[in-house]
């Protein structure tokens, strides 16, 4: 393969492989991300939103706010009985989790909302403990010449309650405890009990970095009773446990925990109890040997 032929390569696939107005065009050296020419030149097309900023005026809402670019990059203005003229505001926002800002961690950019107006309002959709960051592209019938320059990062922050009154917080609260802890298709394998154990995953400002289970049961002793506790951890994605080598006619307390990681701080939700008996198994599914 010739110097030539190596740069001749498949850089994309289709247009959303590609950054900002870019294309995936194919040319007489394959296929790439190509740029648009020509934009300065066009009298079509929306400019380029300016000074973008952001406020948070609660804890589940932020405005964003900016100007529809310098006077004279465009003769259109915002004409909504036509078409081709009218504009909408294009919103996106990438994010990371964590106490510290790392641009190198930062996810995609993501479309978050679509405007007619030079404002938008957030409600609902960002969580406490993330960073932000957003641009907004203005577009018309004809296309767009762009987005506007990044956002300064922006950390959200939520609100507790404190002596009837709410203090501005910028750390995620610890998750919710998991939901609707279940059992199901109960059967005895080898003479003891297997049963498999249910819960919903429960909010969280963080994802949920995983799940601890307990089980226990009261032995009785001829001097004192113990309790005998058993614990596994759960990977993230799961919300299902099985539970083995149960004995027959016992009573078991199950628990199941959220765990979250933010920085190198876990926060860990309460844990979710349930009652077993084990004596009433057959009510939670069928047998088999």
């Amino acid at each position: 393969m010739t110097p030539f032929e190596a740069v001749c390569l498949v850089a994309c696939v289709d247009d959303s492989r590609c950054p900002d107005l870019a294309k995936c065009c194919s040319h007489d050296c394959g296929i790439t991300c190509m740029h648009p020419v020509g934009l300065d030149s066009r009298n079509d097309l929306p400019a380029v939103p300016e000074n973008l900023q952001i406020q948070q005026q609660k804890r589940n809402l932020v405005l964003l706010t900016w100007r529809n670019g310098r006077p004279g990059v465009s003769n259109v203005s915002v004409n909504e009985n036509n078409d081709d003229d009218a504009v909408r505001y294009l919103v996106e926002e990438r994010h990371l989790v964590g106490p510290r800002y790392l641009e190198s961690r930062l996810s995609s950019w993501a479309v978050c909302h679509v405007s007619t107006k030079p404002h938008a309002t957030l409600r609902g959709r960002l969580k406490t403990g993330h960073w932000y960051q957003f641009r907004v592209a203005a577009v018309n019938g004809n296309g767009s010449r762009g987005y506007s320059q990044p956002s300064r990062p922006f950390k959200t922050k939520g609100q507790l309650p404190y002596c009837g009154t709410s203090s501005i917080v910028a750390e995620p609260r610890n998750p919710k405890e998991p939901q609707n802890l279940t059992l199901s298709n109960a059967r005895l394998v080898g003479g003891k009990l297997r049963i498999n154990l249910r819960w919903v995953k429960p909010a969280s400002d963080v994802p949920i970095s995983f799940y601890k289970v307990f089980w226990s049961r009261l032995i009785h002793g001829p001097t004192n009773d113990s309790i005998l506790v058993y614990h596994k951890t759960i990977l993230k994605d799961k919300t299902c446990y099985e539970l083995k080598n149960l004995e027959l006619k016992c009573q078991y307390f199950l628990q199941v925990q959220a765990v979250a990681v933010y920085g190198g701080r876990r926060l860990t939700s309460r844990k979710a109890s349930k009652v077993f008996n084990s004596t009433d198994y057959m009510a939670y599914g069928k047998v088999s040997n």
